[in-house]
């Protein structure tokens, strides 16, 4: 499409009645960028263990000026794929128990224990295991929580830089009794400082720098734990980026241009394409 033409809805709905010119030249667009994301999840499921690289994965993300929107969010996977293998590999297990001073209760309330909190009468104590949630794709608020866990801290992740500020809004806006915070780069000790001076402290259980990250992921690649906790983190990331872009799955894609017969067209001269110019 001409960067110097400017385009009306009534002029693209007129020159797409023909064809579908105009819908086959944005999916192509669409296509096009999330085709990349297909690639780096297909070089994540065939790449051995130890040829991970974390500063890689987020390189993708940071050199491309068409990704540079979702960088957060692949330092989210990159923060979420660590931290729930580690937690499974070390076997973590959470323990939840009703007060045997409140059995009376637990009687009364039988059903809505059992439904909410998994107790009854005859299990009063259940155990299960440590597991940290992503709480979904969609990323409305910076200061929204980005992972719980089923023992405690809340997660909220930052690749950006976090200013101390921006670290009391986030302890503000997450209804939770403990938070960690995991940011690419932070003035620690101010933002430690702050938090204290508004009452804040007791919250933050602690904040996590990329530098943290990057001496645990080389860990998690050594020889001796390469084979377990490698593999895990690297299955995770692939399963979250599949969950994270959905459209990078290229059936899907390619089913949806032959039903449309986009796959009959040739994008040429004003309409053409990176991969389709001559």
């Amino acid at each position: 499409m001409p960067t110097n033409t400017l385009y009306n809805l009534s002029e693209l709905a007129s020159t797409n009645q023909n064809n579908g010119i105009v819908e086959c030249y944005v999916y192509s667009h669409v296509r096009e960028k999330f085709a990349s994301i297909a690639v780096l999840c297909a070089n994540l499921e065939s790449m051995q263990a130890d040829n991970f690289s974390l500063e890689s994965f987020l390189g993708f993300f940071e050199d491309h000026a068409k990704f540079r929107g979702s960088v957060d969010k692949a330092y989210e996977i990159a923060v979420y794929a660590l931290f729930d293998s580690l937690v499974a590999e070390m076997n973590a297990t959470v323990s939840l128990s009703i007060d045997k001073n409140t059995l009376s209760l637990l009687r009364e309330f039988e059903d809505f224990s059992r439904l909410v909190l998994g107790c009854d009468i005859r299990h009063p104590t259940i155990q299960q295991p440590a597991r940290l949630f992503r709480v979904g794709t969609a990323n409305a608020n910076d200061a929204g929580l980005d992972m719980w866990a089923n023992f405690g801290p809340a997660v909220q992740v930052k690749h950006l830089s976090l200013q101390p500020q921006a670290a009391v809004d986030i302890c503000n806006g997450v209804r939770a009794d403990q938070l960690v915070i995991v940011c690419k780069s932070c003035e620690m000790e101010s933002i430690q400082s702050i938090i204290g001076q508004l009452g804040l402290g007791e919250k933050l259980r602690g904040i996590i720098t990329e530098n943290d990250l990057k001496r645990w992921y080389d860990k998690c690649f050594l020889p001796q734990y390469k084979e377990s906790l490698g593999k895990r983190i690297v299955a995770s990331m692939i399963q979250e980026m599949k969950l994270e872009f959905p459209l990078s799955d290229t059936e899907i894609f390619n089913r949806f241009f032959k039903e449309r017969n986009y796959d009959q067209m040739i994008l040429t001269d004003d309409w053409g394409i990176s991969d389709q110019k001559t």
